[in-house]
């Protein structure tokens, strides 16, 4: 319960891949980017994906994993690898 304690409070808030060095869970869900990405992530967020793909845990995605194109769905160098994307409809 205390992870997601954490969580809870830390919404709204920057995350940094240091605030997550003693992170534990079962699960990650990947919301980082949406359609409108333009070339590949960068900076922070491409920090956060490249810690999320090394969790060992799996990661559902919503609507589209970060990082890949959208318009083509064809994957980039630092895209998401999740186990399950989730669309809405």
């Amino acid at each position: 319960m205390r992870n997601c304690r954490s969580c809870f409070e830390a919404a709204g808030q920057e995350c940094s891949v240091d605030s997550l060095s003693h992170w534990s869970g079962d699960l990650i869900v990947d919301a980082l980017i949406g359609h409108g990405l333009c070339g590949p992530p960068t900076g922070a967020t491409a920090g956060l994906i490249a810690w999320a793909n090394a969790a060992g845990v799996p990661i559902v995605s919503l609507d589209i994993a970060s990082g890949p194109d959208a318009a083509t769905d064809q994957a980039r160098r630092g895209a998401i690898l999740p186990a399950l994307t989730r669309y809405s409809s």
